[in-house]
């Protein structure tokens, strides 16, 4: 018996979306419910299998899809071009990408080691960790730390790296969305103390010695060459290191800490540049909805019909990117006694991030804030007291939606990697979220319909066919300089 997958009001909201050409991200709060078709059997056919061979099976391929089944797969494919950002004038810039790609792969900026057992370095060792110690290619996930559940750069951190690749697609970063810009992600990495450790003076030190023509290459028509305090050989050189907070840095003039943020700002955005390079597409999804009936198994089709039906997952996992970025709370328990309060714990340090879109580091404050303006939180700011002026116990156990492209390669998964399989992440969605005991369960969990074994794994298979060509593999190689 052949099921319809969407209801009345399911099918008026698809319609209604398609005619307005704003499908991407579109849907409702409830699951639909299947709806029996009649079962009459057709007479005729029966006749002719008899006569011929097997009776028609009916549609196959992207035919055997409901149209508004179909609607909602070509909202989820191709993957588009990649949206611009405003605040960084140097996102797309060639040769940006190309000392991006130098500052991803360069070790040399990081500051002492600070946890071992650890097989990047000996404690106390510097220069020992760069962006790509654990954003490890081809995917740019975690296979390197071990257990790989949390991450270990100088130390380790409180939470899993999320992937690079395709991530330029995402509108807010960081686990728990607290960052705007991929630019942004960069400055606070390289100034962690669990992931980098470093500091912004030490890595414009490094910019002078190792990168100084490529850097002026690309930035110096803006801002003109290197200070010549950056070269450690000077007699006035600037303090070797030192970030706002510590005491060398925080002796210097104003004027002076504008100069050294310029460049570790220009260091970010870089960076951003080479990571906006690093995309996916053509995956055999794609292939399937732009035509070839063969690029995916009966099965995984199946899977995709649970994936916007059934299974509701399309309620978060909307559009190209199979995300809607926003946050959302799903139970996801906690591992090794950490409890993560999510975006409830870092929405304070988001506000007063000085690399906000909206600041004085942005290309484009007016198109900074408004982007920030879409985040209630992120906008309301904070009391005299230096609270944040909404209820924050509404960001309890928020983290954003991670997106699925890729998936089967980039495990574990999680923002604290506690499911190590996508067998694993099925489970826990498939008893109606977790209890991570922090927050409320998201309302899409509500009406949960658990799936049988055999709807999980044609769901596993549709989540399979998500991974496309690996990017370039000059992109995927350390041109950092020795």
């Amino acid at each position: 018996m052949k099921y319809s997958r969407f209801s009345l009001a399911s099918s008026i909201l698809l319609a209604a979306c398609a005619s307005a050409a704003t499908i991407v991200a579109c849907s409702s709060d409830d699951p639909a419910q299947p709806v029996a078709d009649s079962g009459v059997p057709d007479t005729q056919a029966d006749v002719t299998a008899t006569d011929s061979g097997p009776a028609d099976a009916g549609p196959s391929g992207f035919a055997s899809l409901t149209i508004q089944e179909q609607v909602l797969a070509k909202s989820q494919s191709p993957l588009p071009p990649l949206p611009a950002n405003p605040t960084n004038k140097y996102a797309d810039l060639p040769a940006a990408a190309t000392l991006g790609q130098m500052f991803y792969y360069e070790k040399g900026i990081a500051g002492p080691i600070l946890q071992t057992p650890n097989d990047l370095g000996k404690a106390g060792e510097t220069g020992k960790v760069s962006c790509a110690s654990c954003h490890v290619e081809a995917w740019g996930s975690d296979t390197r730390s071990f257990p790989n559940a949390l991450s270990l750069g100088t130390s380790w951190t409180t939470r899993n790296t999320t992937p690079i690749v395709n991530a330029a697609f995402y509108e807010w970063f960081y686990w728990d969305g607290r960052s705007d810009s991929l630019w942004q992600q960069a400055a606070l990495a390289g100034e962690n103390n669990l992931q980098q450790g470093s500091d912004r003076l030490r890595i414009t030190h490094n910019i002078y010695t190792k990168y100084k023509a490529e850097y002026e290459a690309v930035f110096g028509a803006e801002f003109g060459p290197l200070d010549a305090r950056f070269n450690p050989a000077d007699p006035n050189a600037f303090p070797a290191t030192g970030k706002p907070g510590a005491a060398a840095y925080d002796a210097l003039s104003a004027a002076d800490k504008d100069i050294i943020t310029r460049v570790y700002v220009n260091w970010a955005k870089a960076i951003e540049a080479y990571e906006r390079k690093l995309i996916s597409r053509n995956a055999p999804w794609d292939k399937f909805v732009a035509g070839d009936d063969k690029a995916i198994s009966p099965a995984a089709i199946q899977g995709y019909e649970l994936f916007v039906g059934k299974a509701y997952c399309v309620n978060c996992h909307s559009g190209p990117l199979f995300s809607d970025s926003k946050p959302h709370n799903i139970g996801v328990p906690s591992r090794g006694g950490i409890v993560d309060n999510g975006r409830a714990d870092t929405i304070v340090k988001a506000i007063t991030n000085a690399f906000l879109g909206s600041g004085k580091w942005s290309d484009n404050q007016a198109a900074g804030a408004t982007k920030i303006a879409t985040q209630t939180d992120l906008a309301a700011g904070l009391d005299a007291n230096g609270q944040p002026k909404f209820d924050n116990t509404a960001n309890m156990g928020m983290f954003r939606t991670k997106h699925l492209r890729e998936i089967d390669q980039t495990g574990p998964y999680f923002h604290n990697g506690s499911s190590a399989t996508l067998e694993d992440v099925l489970a826990l969605y498939n008893e109606g979220g977790g209890d991570g005991g922090v927050g409320t369960l998201d309302k899409a969990f509500k009406n949960h319909v658990k799936l049988t074994p055999e709807e999980e794994a044609k769901l596993l298979a549709f989540l399979k066919t998500l991974t496309g060509d690996l990017p370039p593999a000059d992109l995927l190689k350390d041109t950092s300089k020795p």
